[in-house]
C-alpha cells in the first residue's frame, strides 16, 4: 500500500525531503495502530507487569492511529 502510494504522481514529483517525511509519518501511524492493536490484546499479568490496568490499555487502544 505504502509502495503505491509513493509511486503516485504527485509523490513522485515531490522533493526527496517530503517524500521521506510523509513515509516517516506513514509508518509512525502504522506501528501506533499495531502497539494499541497488542495493547489492548495483553492480558491482566501482561498489563500488570508493565504497569497499567485495563482501563487504561483500552483507553489507550481507542485512541486514533493518528493521536499521539
Amino acid at each position: 500500500m505504502i509502495a503505491q502510494l509513493l509511486t503516485q504522481p504527485i509523490l513522485v514529483a515531490a522533493p526527496k525531503t517530503e517524500r521521506r517525511k510523509l513515509f516517516q509519518v506513514l509508518n509512525a501511524w502504522i506501528e501506533r495502530a499495531e502497539g494499541r492493536r497488542r495493547l489492548a490484546a495483553m492480558d491482566e499479568r501482561a498489563l500488570h507487569d508493565i504497569g497499567i490496568g485495563r482501563c487504561e490499555a483500552l483507553a489507550e487502544a481507542d485512541k486514533a492511529f493518528w493521536r499521539a
